[in-house]
């Protein structure tokens, strides 16, 4: 078990693992992660897998994304999600429910922040 602070600094290593990995697959993505599909690195651990090797960029995303949901930092939760989005968009037209599923949860968390913002709890 971890106490707070561990779980969000699992959380930060986990986005900056994804990102590294996201880094390595495309030469052309930038701070912003403005991905071109066409121009992705193929690289494939199991050329039969669902995510066609994406799994590097994927499996710390979500666990990011729940290590950030037991901490109720929704902010943190809202980037991972947003990544996630992205990544899923880089993947092709396979995947565009998935896309739209993480779109759906960063609009979530990002409505869940503004609340608690509103609130004054952070």
């Amino acid at each position: 078990l971890l106490s707070r602070g561990g779980l969000a600094l699992r959380a930060r290593a986990r986005m900056a693992s994804a990102r590294a990995a996201l880094a390595c697959r495309s030469p052309i993505a930038s701070d912003h992660f403005d991905f071109d599909s066409s121009k992705m690195s193929s690289r494939t651990s199991h050329p039969d897998d669902s995510t066609g090797g994406w799994d590097e960029v994927l499996v710390p995303l979500e666990d990011a994304v729940a290590c950030c949901a037991a901490l109720g930092a929704h902010a943190k939760e809202a980037e991972a999600h947003e990544l996630t989005a992205r990544t899923f968009a880089a993947m092709g037209p396979k995947h565009v429910a998935d896309r739209n599923a993480a779109a759906r949860r960063w609009r979530e968390c990002e409505r869940r922040r503004r609340r608690a913002e509103v609130a004054g709890v952070r």
